[in-house]
């Protein structure tokens, strides 16, 4: 072999070498393929999970709906460390965000626990104080739903609460609540994170012909908002509107939520970074742990459709740690009966 060929020989291994060491980008690799990366860079920096918006609650939630893998007892040192931190507080999350009682509700609910009993208290009972919950504006009344439904669970009697609460409540507040361009904020323009949200919480209640309708005209707002690369902003703003989506049966192919070839999981999938998880905006270098963690709970919701298994929400799949009544199985029952039908139904993607 002369010097030119073992040059270009050299060149091309080098080359190759660079291919293999390269991780593909989201555009190159499947849904799935995604997910599982992002739960293993979840898991690599959430080896004790603890109560906590980050690096708590959406960490296992994320985890355990997406099917990954876990270490034997994870799920139970987050069990552990809730009844830990609610022992520690008199069974006190929080004297003013009572979604932090919907959030680790929704935890203990996925790995099967049930949230009326942690540690001699009801961390469900504070979302039956209406206007306690309401007073964090539409993402109160958002996840007070989510929450209580992913486990079919009774709207709890709020002895104290000058207002008692009920689901329909809670509905009504959301509707009344939608900004007339069709949204949720917090303010007064559509944010696509609170309208996800919202969104995902008046899914189970569609047959209302008032959500329905809030419903349509929020998807067409957001449908306003999505950019180019099919996404929004930040991260998380794709990531809570991949999950509504989920919630109403909308294909990723639906034409309002395709720009320039792009759909809302592309733009997701644009601030992925390959071995790290996603960043929070494309300004960004790094990844963002909350960034991250919606992620992955948000990619879990879509591989979900695609398996035609439950909503990431619709926790009727759990396996629970002790029997449910006939009451609470049958409200399961009402509350996600469509939702699964029309999953298994839909061509998702």
């Amino acid at each position: 072999m002369n010097w030119r060929k073992r040059i270009l020989t050299a060149v091309l291994s080098a080359a190759v070498l660079v291919c293999l060491t390269v991780p593909a980008s989201g555009a190159d690799l499947s849904p799935e393929e995604v997910l599982a990366d992002t739960a293993a860079c979840v898991l690599g920096r959430t080896p004790a999970p603890a109560v906590g918006s980050v690096g708590g609650e959406w960490a296992v939630l994320g985890l355990v709906r997406s099917g990954y893998a876990l270490p034997e007892g994870y799920c139970q040192r987050y069990d552990e460390a809730v009844e830990s931190c609610v022992s520690q507080n008199g069974g006190v999350l929080s004297a003013a965000k009572y979604t932090e009682y919907a959030r680790v509700s929704l935890a203990l609910t996925a790995i099967g626990r049930d949230p009326r009993q942690v540690g001699g208290a009801d961390l469900l009972a504070p979302l039956g104080d209406y206007r306690k919950v309401v007073r964090q504006g539409a993402n109160g009344a958002a996840w007070a739903l989510i929450a209580l439904d992913a486990g079919g669970y009774a709207v709890p009697e709020a002895p104290g609460a000058a207002v008692q609460a009920t689901r329909q409540m809670y509905v009504d507040f959301l509707l009344a609540s939608q900004l007339p361009e069709g949204g949720w904020s917090l303010g007064t323009t559509a944010d696509p994170d609170l309208t996800g949200m919202a969104l995902t919480a008046l899914a189970p209640y569609r047959d209302q012909a008032a959500v329905e309708q809030a419903a349509q005209r929020a998807l067409d707002r957001i449908s306003a908002m999505q950019g180019a690369e099919g996404g929004f902003s930040t991260a998380e703003s794709a990531a809570q509107m991949l999950v509504a989506l989920a919630a109403w049966n909308v294909p990723l192919e639906d034409s309002r939520f395709v720009k320039d070839g792009h759909t809302l999981l592309d733009g997701l999938l644009a601030d992925y970074l390959p071995g790290r998880g996603f960043r929070h905006t494309a300004a960004e270098t790094e990844a963002d742990p909350m960034a991250t963690e919606q992620g992955l709970y948000a990619l879990a919701a879509v591989c979900r459709a695609r398996a035609g298994q439950p909503f990431l929400y619709d926790m009727t799949d759990v396996k629970r740690t002790g029997r449910l009544s006939p009451e609470q199985a049958a409200s399961r029952a009402r509350t996600w009966g469509t939702l699964v039908a029309g999953v298994l139904a839909s061509a998702w993607i």
